[in-house]
């Protein structure tokens, strides 16, 4: 971690099965993962300053994870000098399963109690509470849905 007035904050209740590497450069960060989430594998990686990243309570994480809140080098645009990329949060709803293999970027909002299939790339975009979305980059396959933790 490094940098300055970063804040990473574990509520109760969270399982991380295979590793969490949070990987912070800038100042003013922040990562907070709700109450009963669990992880399988993540990689959580601020690449600049005043983004966060929020994890709601009760989701579930498979293996494979990538959250990102930058694309780690600027894109400028010629005909003003301005830069195109600004970095962005990334905020995950609750009761949200976020498939193995999945990259989520900056930009992103994923609403409660929403799937992310396998393999998934959500390149930013806000998604409606219950909802399946998968694909590269991701869309809305299915609304309406919720899930459960048990096989049923």
């Amino acid at each position: 971690m490094n940098g300055e007035n970063n804040s990473v904050v574990f509520n109760k209740s969270i399982a991380v099965y295979n590793g969490l590497k949070i990987l912070i450069e800038g100042n003013d960060c922040m990562l907070s993962i709700g109450d009963g989430t669990t992880i399988g594998q993540a990689v959580i990686q601020f690449g600049e300053s005043n983004t966060r990243v929020e994890i709601g309570t009760d989701s579930m994480l498979s293996r494979n994870i990538r959250i990102n809140t930058s694309d780690f080098h600027s894109i400028i645009d010629l005909g003003n000098g301005q830069r195109i990329n600004p970095p962005q949060n990334v905020i995950i709803g609750n009761h949200c399963w976020v498939g193995n293999g999945v990259y989520i970027n900056k930009g992103a909002l994923i609403g409660d109690n929403s799937v992310i299939a396998a393999s998934s790339v959500i390149t930013k975009g806000s998604f409606d509470n219950n909802s399946i979305i998968a694909g590269i980059p991701g869309k809305v396959v299915k609304r309406n849905i919720t899930w459960v933790r048990e096989k049923l």
